[in-house]
Formats: C-alpha cells, sequence, structure tokens
C-alpha cells in the first residue's frame, strides 16, 4: 500500500513511482498493490516535512489519536474492511 504521495505540481512523487513499479515487478497473482485515498501526512495533520515512522509513531500513541485523526482512522476501516468485511475498527 502507497499513499497518492502528490506533489505540489500534482505530479506522483518519482521515488513512489519507482517504489510501486518495484511492488508490481514482484506481486504474485494473489498480491494487490492498493493506494492509500490520501496523503499519509494530510491525514496525520503533519503540515511540514514526511510522516516518517517516527512522526507517525508519536501521533499515533497519543490515547485520543481516533478522535485527533479522525481522517486517518477512517483510512485504516476502509483498508480494514477491504481485507476482511468482519473487521472493525
Amino acid at each position: 500500500m502507497t499513499d497518492q504521495d502528490k506533489q505540489q505540481d500534482g505530479t506522483v512523487n518519482p521515488a513512489t513511482v519507482k517504489a510501486r513499479t518495484s511492488i508490481e515487478q514482484h506481486r504474485g497473482k494473489e498480491d494487490m498493490q492498493v493506494q492509500w485515498p490520501t496523503c499519509l501526512e494530510s491525514c496525520l495533520g503533519v503540515t511540514a516535512g514526511k510522516a516518517t515512522p517516527e512522526v507517525c509513531l508519536s501521533k499515533l500513541s497519543d490515547a485520543a489519536w481516533e478522535s485527533n485523526h479522525a481522517q486517518f482512522k477512517a483510512v485504516l476501516a476502509d483498508v480494514a474492511e477491504w481485507i476482511d468485511p468482519a473487521l472493525k475498527i
């Protein structure tokens, strides 16, 4: 799974394009490659820099992460339902 990772000019980040191409080349017939419907930074309210693992961990370690990052939770719920409709987040 990758996020949209759009740049300010509307094009996709070249590093993301390269990663998606590599994933596609290694994808088996039972595998899927899906795109996060927005950018991770937007979901987590990161206004400067990237949503690095450290930034994500600090945001999601907050006990109120579900209400503080409702868009992130909504995307997780959609992904969970896509994986297994019985999963509820």
